[in-house]
């Protein structure tokens, strides 16, 4: 299944696994790489809330001065929580990880998300 969303997700998973061998120095080599990969896993399939929970984990842990940030992450890591709550794997053996990991991520980009912001007043 070469166009499988899956298979782009974990191959950006695997380069940001070699970036942080060196971050310094392999961040410029793999990091463009990884992120055209979570681009195609999404390009490919939309609804998959791993590719957004992986891009949004890469960015809250890229330097705002190389394209990161919390301000991009954190709308990812939302936007991935929101395709967990619909999401239903496909069968048994299909991917079926990530939601308790966007929660945790979704931590560090503040106690409350914009949407539970509007409710609190």
């Amino acid at each position: 299944m070469p166009e499988n969303s899956e298979i782009y997700v974990l191959k950006s998973m695997i380069l940001g696994g070699r970036i942080m061998v060196d971050p310094m120095t392999r961040g410029q080599m793999y990091g463009m790489q990884s992120m055209m990969m979570m681009s195609k896993a999404m390009t490919l399939d939309a609804n998959n809330p791993r590719a957004y929970y992986f891009m949004g984990q890469s960015l809250l842990y890229t330097p705002p001065q190389f394209g990161g940030g919390a301000d991009k992450a954190c709308p990812l890591l939302q936007t991935s929580k929101e395709k967990y709550a619909i999401f239903v794997p496909a069968s048994a053996l299909h991917p079926n990880w990530g939601a308790d990991q966007v929660e945790e991520a979704l931590k560090q980009c503040g106690s409350a998300t914009p949407t539970e912001e509007k409710t609190d007043k």
